[in-house]
């Protein structure tokens, strides 16, 4: 996807589309507890999973309104104790808990407890229909409510929600007893998280492969290095911190998508070496001059993986533009595999592309290329784990 510089344009307007809208409903909402988690990293433009609470949930701030609080943020610098390590929960309106059961992670601290409070009344909204690929909009009868998510420094801050009849919300208050002013910038009048601290906080509610998507959207979008998102993880008071440490293990610079992210790790999870993201091919070039480059790349072997969006097919431009590019790498000695979201669909399709890859590695290396079963997210970090101490890795 590296090269669709039509796209790319689409996607950031897209982004911004969501961003704006969920903007309007957080600015008429009276919480003064700075937005969080998905909530706040659609705000900052990054690309979520598909089934996150601002994807699933209808958006549109002309018929959604908003019961208030008259909490301050509850935070203060000058305390000698500095904030209890810890994080949890209270759920409004919907009381639903998100237990982490992707292999056995759990909070890392110990005085993790969720409360639930007595919600806002959902009252009937509609939504306008959108194209995005990771915020989707659909239209929707009636019973549809926005989820925000806000973020308190400790149970006795996170205010009482003041009930009427008129407002509707669906809106979940955590508690993180590591929050600071620093955590938290103004966005068009409104409080929100910033987007590291948002990323590690939703860490637990996503499995290990959302973790490291949305943290390479965030190197990507670059409100972070890979470096840095470690040593914040190492330093602040978060839970599930070995979650994100393991997830950043698998975290690869240059990603180009959250596709091309899943089209990696789908790969590794059934025991395919670890491919390089987003390079460009030596020795290719268009008719222009610029550089061939490829999702996916086994250099040593002239093997490379292209991810296929439904706008490859339906622009005219970026149809020529792939089969000219096919056309040179081929010519090149390259063998090249295209990838739609059919092979990443289920777990069936995802089992016969890694077969598709290997039989097709198998033929240029002439050798068998094993395929397994789903290997458990802790081998697949022992496995990146050992490719970084022997240089393998960046």
């Amino acid at each position: 996807m590296n090269t669709d510089d039509a796209y790319k344009p689409i996607q950031r307007a897209t982004l911004s589309e969501a961003s704006w809208r969920i903007l309007r409903i957080a600015r008429s909402v009276e919480l003064r507890h700075p937005i969080s988690h998905e909530t706040a990293l659609a705000i900052w433009g990054v690309e979520l999973p598909a089934d996150s609470d601002c994807s699933a949930f209808s958006l549109r701030s002309s018929q959604v309104s908003y019961a208030g609080t008259n909490v301050e943020y509850g935070w203060n610098e000058e305390d000698p104790e500095g904030p209890a390590f810890g994080h949890s929960e209270y759920s409004v309106h919907s009381g639903q808990d998100f237990p982490d059961l992707d292999f056995q992670y759990s909070p890392d601290s110990q005085d993790f407890s969720r409360n639930h409070i007595s919600g806002l009344r959902q009252t009937a909204s509609q939504s306008p229909q959108s194209s995005s690929q990771s915020f989707q909009f659909p239209q929707s009868s009636s019973h549809a409510t926005a989820k925000l998510h806000t973020v308190a420094q400790s149970p006795a801050l996170r205010g009482r929600m003041k009930k009427d009849a008129s407002l509707s919300a669906d809106v979940t208050v955590h508690v993180w007893k590591g929050l600071s002013a620093r955590h938290v910038r103004e966005v068009a009048g409104v409080p929100v998280l910033m987007p590291v601290p948002s990323w590690a906080l939703a860490a637990g509610r996503w499995g290990i492969q959302d973790v490291v998507m949305v943290a390479e959207s965030l190197i990507r979008h670059r409100f972070a290095t890979r470096e840095g998102l470690i040593e914040f993880a190492k330093t602040e008071n978060v839970p599930y911190r070995s979650k994100c440490l393991d997830a950043l293990e698998l975290v690869q610079s240059g990603s180009d998508s959250p596709k091309e992210t899943e089209m990696r790790l789908v790969l590794v999870r059934y025991g395919l070496p670890i491919m390089r993201p987003n390079c460009v091919v030596p020795g290719v070039n268009f008719a222009n001059g610029a550089v061939v480059t490829l999702d996916l790349v086994d250099a040593e072997h002239r093997f490379g993986l292209d991810y296929q969006g439904d706008h490859h097919r339906t622009d005219r431009a970026q149809y020529r533009r792939d089969q000219s590019k096919l056309s040179r790498l081929a010519a090149a000695g390259w063998t090249v595999f295209s990838v739609t979201q059919l092979d990443l669909s289920d777990e069936l399709h995802r089992a016969a592309f890694a077969m598709n890859v290997a039989h097709a590695l198998s033929s240029i290396v002439g050798r068998p290329i094993g395929v397994t079963t789903p290997l458990p997210w802790r081998k697949v970090v022992l496995r990146y784990r050992k490719a970084r101490k022997l240089g393998l890795l960046d």
